[in-house]
C-alpha cells in the first residue's frame, strides 16, 4: 500500500472518530437540554400543586375560624365576639354599642355615623366592660377600625395606658407610621409599620387599620395588607386598670375621626383582615 493511500486511510479513520465524538456530545448536550427542560416543568408543576394545596389549607383555616355562613364548614367553630361599635345607633346616655361617649361630636363617618375627637382629653370615647376587654387585651385579640386622621405629632387612637402603667395601645406616628403597643407596667415595646409609608398620614383620608395579637407576636394591617415592619415579643404584657379609650392620653392626643371599632378575643386571619376590609363600600364623601 502507498504512503498515499495510508494517509488517506488514516484520515478517514480519525475523520469517523471525529465524526463519532461530535454525535456523542451533541446527543449528551440534547439529552441534558431535554432533562433540564422536563426538570423546569416538573418543578412548576410541583410548585403549584404546593400553592394550590396551601391554598385550600389556608381556605380550611378560614372555614374552621369563622361563623360567616358562606365559609362554613360542615362543623363550624363559633368565634366569640367581644365588642363593636359603628356609632350608628344612640341611647339617652350617649351609650353607642358599647362605646360611652364624653363630650364628643357623632358625625358622618366612612359607613353611617363616625366619632369626631378633637385632640382634647375631656372629649372621648370609653369602651363599657372594662375588666372582659383588659382581660382580652393581655392574650389573643384583634381590633379593627377605620381612621381619618386630621393632627400631627404621636397620638393614641385606641388605648388603655400612657405607655408606663401597663396595657396596650394603637399609636400612629408625625409621619403615619402606626404601632402596637404594650406595656409591662415599667416601660413598653413597639412592633410598627416602617416611617416612609405614610399609612396613616394626617390629612391622607380614611384607612382600616387592623392590630392582630397572637402569643405575643403582633401584626399590623393597612387596608387588608399587612405592613409590619419591625417586631417585638409582647408576652410580657402587664394587665392594666384603665378603661379602654379613643382618643389618647396627654402628650398623645388624637384628633379626628374613628368608625366601625371591632374587638375580638381571637387573632384574625390574613384572609378574615382582608375580606374585612373588603366587606366596606368605597367612600365617596369628604368627612364634615
Amino acid at each position: 500500500m502507498s504512503n498515499n493511500n495510508k494517509r488517506n486511510s488514516t484520515q478517514k479513520f480519525w475523520n469517523s472518530i471525529a465524526f463519532l465524538i461530535f454525535f456523542i456530545i451533541l446527543g449528551i448536550v440534547v439529552f441534558s437540554a431535554i432533562l433540564m427542560i422536563f426538570s423546569i416543568k416538573r418543578g412548576l408543576y410541583s410548585q403549584q400543586i404546593l400553592k394550590s394545596n396551601l391554598q385550600k389549607q389556608g381556605d380550611l383555616v378560614y372555614k374552621k375560624e369563622t361563623n360567616r355562613v358562606s365559609f362554613e364548614n360542615l362543623t363550624p367553630t363559633l368565634i366569640p365576639f367581644i365588642i363593636s361599635s359603628s356609632f350608628d345607633t344612640s341611647s339617652p346616655n350617649d351609650e353607642l354599642n358599647t362605646v360611652r361617649i364624653h363630650n364628643a361630636r357623632l358625625v358622618k363617618g366612612y359607613k353611617g355615623q363616625a366619632i369626631y375627637i378633637s385632640a382634647d382629653s375631656k372629649k372621648s370615647g370609653e369602651f363599657l366592660n372594662n375588666l372582659l376587654i383588659n382581660k382580652t387585651i393581655s392574650g389573643n385579640f384583634s381590633l379593627s377600625l377605620w381612621a381619618n386622621r386630621l393632627n400631627r405629632g404621636n397620638v393614641a387612637l385606641v388605648s388603655n395606658t400612657n405607655s408606663y402603667d401597663g396595657g396596650f395601645a394603637l399609636v400612629s406616628g408625625d409621619n403615619g407610621e402606626i404601632y402596637c403597643r404594650t406595656s409591662d407596667g415599667q416601660t413598653f415595646k413597639d412592633t410598627y409599620t416602617d416611617y416612609e409609608g405614610g399609612y396613616l398620614a394626617p390629612g391622607s383620608g380614611w384607612h382600616y387599620i387592623t392590630i392582630v395579637m397572637k402569643s405575643g407576636n403582633c401584626e399590623i394591617y393597612v387596608d387588608g395588607v399587612n405592613k409590619t415592619f419591625y417586631k417585638i415579643n409582647h408576652n410580657d404584657i402587664k394587665l392594666s386598670g384603665s378603661p379602654l379609650i379613643l382618643g389618647g392620653w396627654d402628650s398623645h392626643l388624637y384628633q379626628g375621626y374613628l368608625d366601625e371599632i371591632e374587638l375580638n378575643n381571637y387573632a384574625l386571619t390574613p384572609l378574615e383582615v382582608k375580606r374585612k376590609y373588603d366587606g366596606f363600600s368605597p367612600y365617596s364623601a369628604p368627612p364634615p
